[in-house]
């Protein structure tokens, strides 16, 4: 009687993984590093406080000596949640509350900072490099059990929203990694999880909510049972914390996109795709419709291939995300940077689909090489100049 080769010890599996998180975080700290060094001053580059905000953010005198401010710009969106990571449940803040109800972010480089300014942009920072970290090494795991190559990890997780997001301080990043974490839950058939997951998500973002929506009527419809009705509890958490900032504030507001949707949901679409034959410099616009159609077209092939388990209801998620970002085109899809921060998640979820070998998924890993590289050309013309900075006093 042969003996049988002893089975390789778990820990051998999660080394494996972080060697791909290491990648995914080595890429996430490179473009960090390029941002700084591009606009100066220091790590509190990456906050994005701009000068002409409506809100003035900057001027807060919780903000530390020597931030960087770009003069004459807006700004963006992580110094929302600079200034939420110093007191995330105070009653009055002059973030915009369409920011306010994304906590989860800002909550966690809270717990890490202790609401000290002068780390705040380090904290927020860290839990994005994290959740990177923790991303990937899950997915890549994820995709060992199905013999597959762990490298799809890094096109899922690590994709350019979510290294955008590091570059930003958004919690698009966080939001990925909460996804991966529910769709490996979902897997196991581990319901509390998964909710407990699908429910961070929403706090971290509201748009989770397409993916938990596509979750819910996977399981109303398979009945899968062991708790899995646990599932439809998810958005409960966001729901109360909407209705405690509108206790607070009056306002109903409860995403920012909502605000800004035109009356006819896609009637941009000609119009962007078109505009580079009008005027070249407008490259930056168009590039977003044409990345989401081909990304669509891609997870569309891949759903009517799915049969049954997680990767129906994976493919479930690809679609709703996608379906949303086709009728509401101009008001998520506008900017070059929304583009790719928007589109993480159905990055994800199509990579997940796409992962067995195949002449498919050759053409997937095609399609978004080419779509990377429009996206670097669309952002390079769209951020050609370097911002003129000055430094809080």
């Amino acid at each position: 009687m042969t003996e049988q080769a002893p089975l390789p010890p778990r820990m051998s599996l999660w080394q494996r993984s972080s060697l791909w998180a290491t990648v995914a975080v080595t890429l996430c700290l490179i473009v960090m590093a390029a941002h700084v060094m591009r606009v100066g001053g220091g790590l509190t580059a990456l906050v994005g406080f701009g000068e002409t905000h409506p809100s003035a953010l900057w001027e807060d005198p919780r903000v530390p000596r020597g931030t960087v401010v770009q003069r004459g710009e807006v700004g963006y969106d992580g110094q929302s949640y600079f200034i939420l990571s110093l007191r995330p449940f105070a009653e009055e803040s002059p973030v915009p509350i369409p920011r306010r109800q994304r906590i989860l972010y800002p909550f966690l480089a809270w717990l890490i900072s202790f609401g000290r300014p002068e780390v705040a942009a380090v904290s927020l920072a860290l839990v994005n490099l994290i959740a990177i970290a923790l991303g990937t090494a899950l997915l890549a795991l994820w995709m060992r059990e199905r013999a597959l190559s762990p490298a799809w990890s890094v096109l899922g997780v690590a994709s350019a929203g979510s290294l955008l997001s590091c570059q930003y301080l958004c919690p698009d990043a966080l939001l990925v990694a909460l996804l991966v974490a529910a769709v490996w839950s979902i897997d196991r058939r581990q319901w509390p999880l998964a909710a407990i997951a699908l429910a961070a998500a929403c706090l971290t973002k509201e748009s989770a909510l397409a993916a938990w929506l596509a979750v819910a009527v996977g399981v109303l419809v398979a009945r899968p049972g062991g708790g899995a009705f646990l599932t439809l509890f998810a958005p409960v958490p966001w729901l109360l914390w909407v209705l405690a900032l509108h206790q607070q504030t009056g306002e109903w507001v409860v995403s920012w996109s909502l605000t800004q949707t035109q009356p006819m949901p896609g009637s941009g679409w000609f119009w962007a795709l078109t505009e580079p034959l009008r005027d070249p410099s407008t490259l930056r616009v168009s590039i977003g419709p044409c990345m989401l159609a081909l990304l669509l077209a891609v997870g569309l092939i891949l759903a009517v291939r799915s049969r049954g388990g997680p990767r129906q209801m994976i493919a479930g998620m690809a679609l709703l995300w996608g379906i949303a970002g086709l009728l509401w085109i101009d008001a998520i899809w506008g900017h070059i940077v929304a583009i790719a921060r928007n589109m993480a998640p159905l990055t994800l979820f199509t990579v997940m689909l796409a992962a067995p070998r195949g002449r498919l998924a050759r053409w997937f890993v095609a399609l978004l090489a080419l779509m990377v590289m429009a996206m670097v050309l669309a952002r390079a013309m769209a951020l050609g100049s370097v911002p003129e900075i000055f430094l809080t006093p």
